[in-house]
């Protein structure tokens, strides 16, 4: 099935999670922006594994500036990626959209 398949199954919510778990391996093995869009539809409610491979640094920017619309384990992926090449640290992310601010 094609990433946009897939996408299209997340109006089913819950019960979409085959499609969902489906992107998260396609994003593991090969990482790419149409995959990240279709998984992004799904929203940051499933729950999957944890990501095993690198993203590179457009992903992981990506993924960090809308974290709230990607499962914890990619956008902590996408924190660590970053943390080791020169993007965007997650806590600068916080500080800059006042996440915390009192």
């Amino acid at each position: 099935m094609s990433d946009a398949t897939l996408a299209d199954m997340a109006v089913y919510g819950t019960a979409a999670w085959p499609a969902h778990l489906a992107l998260a391996a396609r994003m593991a093995q090969t990482p790419a922006t149409v995959t990240l869009a279709a998984l992004k539809a799904h929203g940051p409610q499933p729950q999957v594994a944890a990501m095993s491979s690198h993203l590179d640094p457009e992903t992981a920017a990506t993924i960090l500036d809308s974290p709230f619309g990607y499962p914890m384990p990619f956008v902590l992926a996408a924190d660590k990626a970053a943390r080791s090449g020169t993007g965007a640290y997650l806590a600068d992310v916080a500080d800059e959209a006042k996440w915390f601010a009192s």
